[in-house]
């Protein structure tokens, strides 16, 4: 996700900078919690779409069913 991207990026930052850049690094911070809190009302919502099987799984499958690569002899 990207939201995940960004905290990794935040954190690998602020171990990589100099003093004279904290306060930058703390303004990053700040606009990634006000992203990440606009966020939430669509990361935590649900989809119905999403929620159905893409594709229905028959239990009893059946060679006759499937199609196959082999060549038919008739």
């Amino acid at each position: 996700m990207c939201l995940c991207r960004c905290e990794d990026a935040l954190r690998k930052n602020k171990s990589l900078i100099g003093p004279d850049r904290k306060e930058y690094q703390r303004e990053l911070e700040r606009n990634y919690h006000r992203l990440k809190e606009a966020l939430q009302p669509l990361i935590n919502r649900k989809i119905p779409q999403l929620d159905k099987p893409v594709l229905q799984v028959n239990a009893h499958r059946d060679s006759f069913s499937r199609l196959s690569l082999r060549k038919l002899e008739l």
